[in-house]
C-alpha cells in the first residue's frame, strides 16, 4: 500500500506544482447606432390675437411665440398650411403670417439637440376700414375706446371679432 500512496502524491504534487492555463477565444466584432432624426414642438403654436383700430395709419402687429427641438446638426424649414396658408382676411382685413426666429424673419434653421424659440408673427396693414358685418363671422362686441395714438381717448365703435376657422392655419416642421 505504501508503494500505491507515494507515486499518488507525487502525481497529486506535479499537478497542483504545474501552472494553470486558462483557454480564451475571442472574436472582433462592430455596433451600429441607427439615429432617427426628428423635429418636435416643444410649446405648440397657439392662437394668435391681432387688434386694429379701423384705418390706423401703422400697422398691427402682435407676435405668438412657439419653441422646438431637432437633432443636433440637422437642417429644418418651416411653413405654412391649411386652407388659409400665410395670411387672409378677417372682419374684412387683410392680414399676413410669417416665422421669426429672434428679431428676423426666418423660414428654418439647424438644430442643436435644444429647445430653440420662435415665433409667428401676425400683421395687419395700415389704412383698412374693415367689416363687422355680422355674416363676416364676426360678433358684435362691446364699444372701447382707443389708448393710444392719434384716437387716444374717443369712442372708436363697437368691437368685432372674426376667428379664422379650424384648421384654416398650420405650421409644419419639414426636415
Amino acid at each position: 500500500m505504501k508503494k500505491l500512496i507515494l507515486p499518488a502524491l507525487l502525481g497529486l504534487a506535479a499537478l497542483i506544482s504545474m501552472p494553470s492555463h486558462a483557454l480564451t477565444a475571442s472574436g472582433a466584432f462592430d455596433v451600429t447606432v441607427n439615429l432617427y432624426p426628428k423635429c418636435e414642438f416643444v410649446t405648440a403654436p397657439s392662437a394668435l390675437a391681432l387688434h386694429y383700430v379701423s384705418f390706423q395709419t401703422t400697422d398691427s402687429v402682435n407676435d405668438m411665440a412657439f419653441s422646438l427641438r431637432c437633432t443636433n446638426t440637422l437642417p429644418y424649414s418651416l411653413s405654412f398650411g391649411g386652407t388659409a396658408g400665410s395670411g387672409g382676411t378677417l372682419a374684412g382685413l387683410t392680414y399676413a403670417l410669417e416665422t421669426r426666429l429672434g428679431a428676423a424673419a426666418a423660414t428654418g434653421g439647424t438644430g442643436n439637440g435644444g429647445t430653440q424659440s420662435w415665433a409667428v408673427r401676425g400683421t395687419v396693414a395700415g389704412g383698412q376700414g374693415g367689416n363687422c358685418a355680422v355674416d363676416n363671422s364676426g360678433t358684435a362686441g362691446t364699444q372701447v375706446a382707443a389708448t393710444s395714438g392719434a384716437n387716444t381717448g374717443s369712442a372708436v365703435g363697437t368691437a368685432c371679432t372674426a376667428t379664422s376657422a379650424s384648421g384654416a392655419h398650420t405650421l409644419t416642421i419639414t426636415y
